[in-house]
């Protein structure tokens, strides 16, 4: 909260905190028909783990922070949905570029990861956000997009 009052902000917020330098951070906006969607990414895999298999320990820094940002109205469960798509994608990205965990196992993510999914409530209520759906196509690729450019920046 002080960070946020020293910059200015007075109104309520989100914030997420990664050791990665916003540098490399990258922010993909996509549309079609009457929907926008937007992700902004940034990628340490240094502290990739596998849920279940690795131990329950905070390691080295390293998250994989994703903001979604989404001009349409999503029902409580759409946004369910659109943290799976995104986590979906995630995954597949990871085991693209054969991120492993310090045990040996595919990585799925990183300990600290969080995402955080916003919609501006614009249009009909959407009430699935999955890949089947163009909301949850959009968000496919503007993670795969956003996170394979940031896991290049190194």
């Amino acid at each position: 909260v002080a960070v946020s009052r020293r910059q200015g902000i007075t109104e309520a917020f989100v914030g997420l905190m990664t050791a990665v330098s916003l540098q490399k951070a990258r922010t993909i906006t996509l549309r079609a028909a009457t929907l926008t969607v937007a992700a902004v990414v940034t990628a340490g895999t240094s502290n990739a783990t596998a849920p279940g298999l690795s131990p329950p320990a905070m390691a080295a820094s390293g998250t994989i922070n994703m903001i979604l940002l989404i001009d349409a109205c999503l029902t409580p469960a759409a946004m369910v949905h659109a943290v799976i798509t995104a986590t979906e994608v995630k995954t597949q990205v990871l085991m693209a570029h054969g991120v492993r965990t310090p045990e040996g196992d595919a990585a799925t993510g990183t300990s600290t990861d969080a995402m955080a999914v916003a919609c501006t409530d614009s249009g009909t209520p959407l009430l699935y956000a999955g890949p089947v759906t163009l909301v949850g196509w959009l968000i496919g690729r503007c993670v795969r997009t956003a996170l394979e450019e940031a896991m290049a920046q190194g």
